[in-house]
């Protein structure tokens, strides 16, 4: 596998962990590109727009949920990179 589809894997599960603590339904699609990428095709770009759609109107009804995001993002994004 080569690195893009490496960091589109991680960044996919990162964002599948915030779509279930936030209780936001969430599909994700089979990526298709081909060849090298950056982990970032149109496809993750589209479906991080979506989710932080949805974690916008989360905050606005749970402000308080920012911290907890956060953290839990950070530490799984410190456990990605060892």
């Amino acid at each position: 596998m080569n690195k893009g589809k490496v960091t589109c894997e991680k960044l996919k599960a990162i964002r599948r962990e915030v779509a279930e603590k936030l209780g936001i339904e969430y599909s994700l699609k089979e990526c298709t590109f081909e060849g090298d990428c950056l982990g970032t095709c149109p496809l993750c770009q589209q479906e991080t727009d979506m989710l932080m759609e949805q974690v916008r109107i989360r905050l606005e009804e749970c402000p308080e949920l920012l911290d907890e995001i956060t953290a839990k993002v950070t530490e799984k994004l410190a456990e990605k990179k060892d």
